[in-house]
């Protein structure tokens, strides 16, 4: 005979976990580093908030299951989730906490005699829509798959015809905001779904043939519509890239996620693009020069800054001062203050550029033989620079770019990912010596340990 815990017993266990995880939060909004910032001891009471209103609703309902009862179970991993994603920015730390999540909540649906509802859960969570499957539920099914996978493209064509401005950043935001609330609504159309399944006394995994069978042909066009679609759209269309290089730090980094418009774009003087070199790699840069525009450049062994004088229809493009202080970027890629950096603006838009980490007189060498130079650009061809002039210091190494050579404009920054391989960058050229030193591990849990996400990057230009 299996022995049942008594349902005030399973109740008063749901709230001690709610309120002890609500205690631990109050914790940490009290006992915080001094490093963490006040905007994010606000969220964290923000989060406190809900668990005593669950809290307080629970007691008056005596109902674990019923209306908002059930968040008692999901909230508390969520705001965990949401709690680590705020303070630890590592990947090894959020699988370890997302395990502990599954632990947490597979002893709960033991407890409760829940399995089936929880499985479902992380059966929509990981392979949708196998969860409302395993309830049976082929309505469900059919609306959520029609929902989940021709999104991509869907929101791919969106930031297409939304083009630049405040249209894309909208759809960014809202879909983030989709992207928070997203956990509850599958939460609860999965609990609707298994309350429906209860109804049937025989449960069983699969249903009738004929109605799997016409399911599966579904399923199966569905995702050979939504492949050819978002193929195209990211072919033609937009697309995303990984930065992989440092060209254009400060201001862009290695690790970053951009969105980039591939048709459709108008280029000016100081947008961000992508361009193809000769080696058929794919580069980050900024428009100096468009079509028809003259570009001169000299230099002196006078004064430092008379080296990067470079005019655009005789305009000069440079300000400021060099900043001779002989420092260079930490390991986490933080922009601090480098060797000869200069404040540069294009139309009245500023952006810094790092010239060099050696001294004035390595600089100088590189333009002994070339003391002026002009260049008129053709009608389908551009001028680019990186902001990290350390890729190419002496503009007369950069031939005009060709229109077919722009992959695209650079859009937004939706992501970014540290993965601290600056510690690794002069050791780049010899594998044999990188794989040897532990701080530059290659292997995947290497990589994810020494991970960080740059919040401050991500939704910028």
């Amino acid at each position: 005979m299996i022995y049942q815990i008594p349902e005030k017993v399973r109740e008063n266990i749901v709230l001690v976990f709610s309120i002890f995880i609500s205690v631990i939060l109050v914790g940490i909004v009290l006992f915080s580093p001094e490093n963490v910032s006040a905007l994010i001891k606000i969220v964290s009471v923000f989060l406190v908030i809900p668990f005593f209103s669950l809290n307080l609703y629970f007691k008056k309902t005596q109902s674990t299951f019923k209306g908002g009862g059930l968040f008692l179970f999901i909230f508390p991993n969520l705001a965990l989730v949401g709690w680590a994603l705020l303070f630890f920015t590592n990947f090894a730390v959020l699988i370890l906490l997302a395990f502990c999540v599954f632990i947490y909540t597979l002893g709960l649906a033991s407890l409760f005699r829940l399995v089936r509802f929880f499985i479902s859960v992380y059966l929509n969570f990981l392979f949708p829509p196998a969860g409302f499957l395993f309830l049976k539920d082929l309505r469900s099914s059919v609306i959520f798959s029609l929902i989940l996978y021709p999104s991509l493209f869907t929101i791919l064509s969106l930031f297409h015809f939304l083009g630049e401005g405040f249209g894309s950043y909208f759809l960014f935001w809202a879909l983030v905001l989709f992207f928070c609330i997203s956990p509850f609504l599958l939460v609860y159309f999965t609990r609707k779904s298994y309350y429906r399944s209860l109804q049937e006394k025989d449960f069983f995994l699969f249903v009738e043939n004929g109605k799997i069978f016409a399911f599966a042909g579904f399923f199966v066009l569905l995702l050979v519509f939504s492949f050819f679609g978002t193929w195209f759209v990211k072919g033609s269309w937009v697309d995303f890239y990984e930065l992989r290089s440092d060209a254009m730090e400060p201001n862009f980094q290695r690790g970053d996620l951009v969105l980039v418009l591939k048709s459709d774009y108008d280029l000016k003087r100081g947008d961000p693009i992508l361009k193809r070199t000769e080696e058929n790699l794919v580069l980050p840069s900024r428009v100096i020069g468009l079509p028809r525009d003259t570009i001169s450049y000299k230099y002196s062994t006078e004064n430092l800054p008379a080296l990067t004088e470079i005019f655009v229809n005789g305009i000069p493009i440079r300000s400021g001062e060099f900043d001779k202080d002989y420092v260079h970027l930490d390991e986490d890629g933080n922009t601090t203050v480098y060797n000869h950096s200069l404040v540069e603006s294009i139309l009245g838009k500023s952006y810094t550029t790092i010239y060099s980490e050696k001294t004035p007189d390595s600089i100088m060498s590189l333009f002994q033989y070339f003391p002026f130079k002009v260049i008129t650009l053709g009608k389908e061809q551009y001028f680019s620079l990186e902001d990290n002039r350390t890729y190419g210091i002496v503009p007369i190494f950069y031939p005009p770019l060709a229109k077919e050579n722009i992959v695209g404009k650079v859009l937004i920054r939706i992501f970014s990912i540290n993965w601290r391989d600056s510690i690794c960058r002069e050791l780049e050229e010899e594998p044999e010596l990188l794989s040897q030193k532990p701080e530059c591990n290659l292997g995947l849990y290497g990589k994810l340990e020494r991970s960080k996400i740059r919040w401050r990057n991500i939704a910028s230009e």
